[in-house]
């Protein structure tokens, strides 16, 4: 079971056999930014780590957010609809 099937009500801890991908797998991926972001890189840039997004600071890469897609796509509906 991995963590898109883990059902909502235990989202607060990883099921077994699902654990976030390494430094080394998200130091590979596609990082992406908004095109709409500031010239001052005043943003986020987002990856797909299927079945994670991984979110870090444009102007300082190094530390990044890793979270189950699901949320983060929870997120964005979130702050498309104003409700965050």
């Amino acid at each position: 079971m991995c963590c898109q099937e883990w059902p909502p009500e235990h989202k607060t801890r990883l099921p077994p056999g699902c654990t976030p991908p390494s430094a080394a797998f998200l130091d590979s991926l596609r990082w992406s930014k908004a095109t709409a972001s500031s010239e001052n890189n005043g943003c986020v840039e987002v990856a797909d780590a299927s079945p994670w997004a991984g979110v870090r600071d444009s102007k300082n890469p190094g530390p990044r957010l890793v979270v189950p897609a699901t949320a983060f796509a929870a997120l964005i509906d979130s702050v498309r609809a104003g409700t965050v």
